[in-house]
């Protein structure tokens, strides 16, 4: 089995990251220039051989998309020019939202034995930032632990 470190030392996640950071950007730029009606319904989700592909949660957004098209285009390479955008594709993810699952709040914990390993883990770790992320939340999870079971115990 790798070392965490190995892992995150490994160069495809280091890709990824950069990838995701990326997408974040071009989400940021691409906000900026939507028209208002379709603001913050339109989401980057690949770059991919020149093509930037989008998301929406139904097909008006999508339709509205693919008629501003140029324009969008035009103002993202004006701001972006590096990624050498040539095409737009449109793509209609909705929302997965069911009744129940709106209305029931799921219970949801990390175990002891889970929040002891991510402290463990966290004491390996040689960059600080993650160490320090990892052991709020094994911290966080013994803490919620331990309150769980003081509302049990009544």
């Amino acid at each position: 089995m790798k070392d965490l470190n190995q892992l995150l030392d490994h160069q495809k996640l280091h890709d990824l990251i950069h990838h995701a950071a990326s997408l974040r950007k071009l989400d940021a730029v691409l906000e900026a220039i939507l028209p208002p009606a379709i603001k913050g319904h339109v989401h980057s989700a690949r770059l991919e051989d020149q093509t930037l592909t989008l998301i929406t949660p139904n097909a008006s957004y999508a339709t509205q998309v693919r008629f501003s098209s140029s324009a969008l285009l035009a103002a993202l390479n004006q701001q972006m020019p590096q990624l050498h955008i040539k095409n737009l594709s449109c793509r209609v993810k909705p929302a997965v939202t069911t009744q129940a699952a709106t209305l029931k709040k799921i219970d949801r914990h990390i175990s002891d034995d889970a929040a002891d390993s991510i402290l463990k883990a966290a004491a390996a770790m040689s960059d600080e930032r993650l160490r320090k992320i990892w052991q709020n939340l094994g911290s966080s999870a013994v803490a919620c632990n331990r309150n769980r079971r003081r509302k049990t115990d009544w």
